[in-house]
């Protein structure tokens, strides 16, 4: 059995690491204080096929870093172990290049965007993310950027400036905006996959209106828990009647049952402990 995983932070999470002066890299992150989740070692040993590469980019940094900064450097970052590790893994940009890579023995990476904010409203970087090998951008994460809406509101901070985020209904009203409309019809040209994760109720109807091509997400039905990152049961009629094509992650479940420790798994989870909390900068583990 191949496996194509849709989204993992291990790519910001070196470039956090690094930023502290861990060393720290792609290939292998071993098995004690500074493993990861995933790296290139343990994805061979898994029978990975794909592997997406998500940069993360936050609109509200403490130090007020520039997205586009954010996203240059994690993608030099991206680019490097990539080509440090020709041996394991190789690029992929076209389905016939993860053919291929699977022929010749080798993991495919797949470069993404988490955080349409990135654009800054400017719609020219689009084809910049394609030529730097990007094929899924997510449209929101969960803050209203100049794309559209999200699917939950902030709700403050912890002690440890952790950012929390609460269950909003009002908010899932508010769709794309004209931007995003103009941003969804460029990435279809463009062969780039719209990821609906952290998009409004809305926002979903809106893509799902104007795509022809696959969408990406990461949920479950909302009508299992009340939760942002669910998605209404009205949205899986909508896939089901207008044939959507759906490419959708694993959801927290099947994390767990597949072992992996509490502290490793993402939002809405069960929370880190304090060191690693500091050291993503967010509360968010999920590379």
């Amino acid at each position: 059995m191949y496996i194509a995983d849709m989204h993992c932070d291990t790519i910001m999470l070196i470039w956090l690491a690094r930023k502290e002066g861990i060393d720290i890299d792609l290939r292998d992150t071993g098995y004690g204080d500074k493993k990861l989740q995933i790296d290139l070692l343990k994805l061979k040993k898994g029978g990975s096929l794909v592997q997406n590469f998500a940069i993360y980019v936050d609109l509200q940094r403490e130090d007020g870093m520039d997205p586009w900064t954010q996203f240059t450097e994690m993608a030099e970052i991206y680019h490097a172990e990539i080509a440090a590790n020709a041996d394991l893994v190789r690029e992929a940009k076209t389905y016939e290049d993860i053919i291929r890579n699977r022929d010749a023995g080798l993991i495919s990476s797949v470069m993404t965007v988490e955080e349409g904010g990135v654009l800054g409203g400017d719609l020219d970087r689009l084809k910049t993310l394609h030529d730097e090998g990007v094929r899924m951008i997510t449209l929101t994460w969960n803050y209203e950027n100049e794309l559209g809406y999200p699917n939950s509101l902030p709700d403050g901070m912890d002690e440890d400036y952790t950012r929390y985020f609460r269950f909003e209904p009002k908010t899932m009203e508010n769709g794309l905006k004209a931007k995003g409309f103009e941003a969804v019809e460029m990435m279809e040209d463009m062969g780039i996959i719209a990821d609906v994760s952290h998009l409004s109720d809305a926002g979903f109807y809106d893509v799902r209106a104007v795509r022809r091509q696959p969408l990406q997400c990461e949920g479950a039905l909302r009508l299992q828990q009340e939760h942002d990152r669910r998605h209404d049961k009205g949205s899986r009629r909508a896939r089901r009647r207008h044939r959507t094509e759906l490419l959708s992650g694993i959801h927290n479940g099947s994390r767990i049952r597949a072992g992996l420790q509490e502290h490793d798994r993402g939002p809405g989870k069960a929370r880190p402990p304090h060191d690693e909390r500091r050291r993503n900068g967010r509360g968010r583990n999920r590379n």
